[in-house]
Formats: C-alpha cells, structure tokens, sequence
C-alpha cells in the first residue's frame, strides 16, 4: 500500500518524464512533415532600419526546411467530424500575433472560431493590419508608435473557421497566416518538422496538413485508445 502511494505522487508530480502519461480513453497521434527538397533557408529583400525594422538578415519564413527537409509552418490538424473531446480552450499555443522588428511572429498562429485574438505591435514605428480573408469581416488596424505610451494592441473575434492571410501595407515584405479552428486537434510544425495532437477520441480520421507554398496533403489514420499513432507527410520538390 505504501509503494503504491509513493509511486502515485512520483507518476503525479513528474508527468514530463513520460511515465504513464496518456490517458487511457484516448489515443496520440504524433508525426512529422517533410520537404523532399532538402534543405531551404533563404533570406528577405527588406528596408534595413537599425531602429525599427533592425539591420540583420530577415529569414524567408515562407519555404523553410531542415536539412533532412524538416518543414517549419506546417499546419496539421483533423480535417474529419470528431465526436467528443477536448474544447477549444486546449487549443496549443497563444491567441496572438506579435509585430517585431518588422516580422510578424509567430509565422503561423492558431486562432480559435469565436474567441478574441491580439495583434501587438511591439515597433518604434507605424504599422497597418491588413488581413485577407472570405469568410470573416477584414481586419484594417493602423497601430502607430506613440513614444512613452503602451505598445498598441488590438483584440478582434473570428466568427468563422477560414485561413487568413495577414499584411503589413507600409512593410510590403511582412506576412502571416492565422488559422481559425472549430476544434483544439491542430499543431504548428517548428523547425523539426513535427506535430502531436493529443487526447485525441478513438476512431478513423482524415488528417491534413496545409502549407503555404506547397498546399495541402492529407492521409487516414486511425486512432486507438491508450496508443500512440505516427503518421509523416512529406511533400515533393517544387518545381522550377
């Protein structure tokens, strides 16, 4: 009885070493994304301003890969009905969109259908919000630097679940991707190309992953309470 109490709070106070972590009612999907063009880093053509915009290279976020073709700024997520689960506040990651040295950070950011969602312009300088979009109202901020004031911010709500493109009109080269979700079983790729969905109900799903040079792929998977299924992608060489 007693070693039965001691491990309980060793499995309760250190989850992060992997030890009986899953829930057994669901099941993980993990995974990563591939660019079978091998290795893309490219830089920005960018008005160099060491006070604002900064004086170092700018990475072309929009093609990144690793050296094994590990693909950063994929969006994967299930694609399918999902019955049950998690809410949308499990949603991964912050529920903002940063403007920094004249980069919108993060590239691609998840949003969810109905909740607010900040746009920060963190610059000394004037930034204009432009987003492009079909299905939610268009987004046309201007957020200008007042010296010893706060950064501006602005909160606005997406009502419908749609893949928005986001500009900057005084800072051509400054673009980003906010994905509005119905659902929490979505990931962002990082530099390593991967992504895990977890607390994911049993059952057959079509997975998709989106990019936005080399558009989307998608595969079935099934999913299995208490296991953990590895599903990759990898996308062909773009031509020309």
């Amino acid at each position: 009885m007693r070693f039965e109490f001691i491990l309980a709070l060793v499995l309760g106070f250190f989850p992060s070493h992997g030890l009986l972590t899953q829930n057994a009612n669901t099941g993980t999907i993990v995974g990563r994304v591939l660019y079978a063009g091998g290795e893309v880093h490219q830089t920005l053509n960018f008005i160099k301003d060491e006070t604002t915009c900064g004086k170092e290279k700018l990475i072309d976020e929009s093609l990144l890969a690793g050296p094994n073709g590990e693909l950063a700024w994929a969006v994967v997520g299930i694609a399918s009905t999902i019955e049950g689960g998690k809410g949308l506040e499990a949603l991964p990651g912050d529920r903002a969109l940063v403007q920094e040295m004249c980069v919108y950070r993060p590239h691609v950011v998840l949003a969810a259908k109905g909740q607010p969602f900040a746009i920060h312009n963190h610059d000394h300088t004037l930034h204009n919000v432009r987003t492009v979009s079909f299905f939610n109202d268009v987004v046309n901020k201007v957020q200008i630097y007042v010296p010893n004031a706060p950064a501006p911010v602005d909160t606005v709500t997406f009502s419908e679940a749609e893949v928005i493109e986001v500009l900057c009109d005084v800072h051509g080269w400054m673009k980003a991707y906010i994905h509005v979700v119905e659902h929490p079983y979505y990931s962002v790729t990082g530099e390593d190309g991967r992504f895990r969905l977890e607390e994911v109900p049993p059952g057959t799903y079509t997975l998709k992953v989106w990019h936005e040079k080399l558009g989307e792929l998608e595969k079935e998977v099934e999913v299995k309470a208490g296991e953990t299924t590895t599903v990759d992608f990898t996308y062909p060489p773009l031509k020309g």
